[in-house]
């Protein structure tokens, strides 16, 4: 049994604007992670002008309007294209395409429809996207939809569902890192509906999460102790705000620290001679 069916408590009510606000920087995050970062904005672009002339020239092809949809996406995942993409794909009879394949049109459909703000139909999307990829799809596929269903039922105040979607969730991580990075969406998810008892709920199921997983605990606070150090440096205190000095003696001592790092040094140094010739330049030239 989930921990989050033992406790007697109800639905918050619709999630307030500024945690639907942070629930779609999470979609938006979440898409910036899967772009192959050797590729610049017009490597996108290009792929969205070639699978354009490739629908251009079948467009009674699903698969391939799906994969127009897809480049929309990847670049922005706001991009209205992308969504009326989706829309015209509605017409077509998607049975005639892989069943994973039809799981993604509607995982990305829902990722569409909530950043526009139709939650509700969202909702329905991801959910037709869960049973699919149940039938065909991998831990990863499933992983994303669940952290979807998460977001939508808590964009709509039904938080015993989010929160079982966070414990199913929970069983797909393969890694701690991926395990920490999932708590930290549900924080935006549960922590910020107004409700004070989702938030308890939501570090209960943390705690019993760390409870059962000694390396994960250990590797959480090393991570929130970091920060904490980070944080501590980055205060600064009242008499000190205006202390010009005080700033420059900080930027020196990053500066300092970051030459320490070889690659780091080296691109330093190359940047100084590339500056020091161009003023010899602009010296001789005058």
């Amino acid at each position: 049994m989930y921990l989050s069916k033992m406790f007697k408590w109800g639905d918050s009510g619709p999630a307030l604007p500024e945690a639907i606000k942070k629930l779609k920087q999470d979609f938006m995050l979440d898409n910036a992670a899967t772009r192959d970062d050797d590729l610049c904005k017009w490597d996108f672009e290009r792929s969205i002008k070639e699978a354009k002339e490739v629908w251009d020239k079948d467009r009674k092809n699903p698969d391939k309007l799906l994969r127009l949809a897809e480049s929309y996406g990847i670049l922005e995942s706001s991009d209205k294209r992308c969504l009326e993409a989706c829309g015209d794909l509605m017409a077509y009879n998607l049975n005639t395409m892989d069943v994973q394949r039809q799981g993604d049109f509607w995982a990305l459909y829902g990722r569409s429809l909530f950043l526009n703000d139709r939650y509700d139909e969202a909702l329905l999307a991801f959910l037709k996207a869960r049973t699919l990829h149940q039938e065909k799809g991998n831990k990863q596929l499933r992983k994303r939809n669940n952290i979807s269903l998460l977001r939508a039922y808590s964009c709509l105040g039904k938080s015993r569902l989010a929160a079982e979607r966070l414990e199913v969730a929970l069983t797909l991580c393969d890694e701690h890192d991926d395990t920490i990075m999932l708590y930290l969406h549900a924080k935006h998810a549960l922590e910020e509906t107004g409700n004070a008892r989702d938030a308890e709920v939501l570090d209960d199921i943390w705690y019993v999460q760390m409870d059962m997983n000694k390396e994960l605990k250990k590797k959480f606070e090393s991570y929130t102790e970091m920060g904490d150090n980070v944080g501590k440096r980055l205060v600064d205190t009242p008499d000190r705000v205006l202390d010009w000095h005080y700033h420059w003696e900080r930027f020196r001592d990053a500066v300092c620290e970051s030459c320490k790092d070889r690659w780091v040094k080296t691109s330093f140094c190359c940047l100084m001679v590339l500056l020091m010739f161009n003023i010899m330049l602009m010296l001789n030239k005058k």
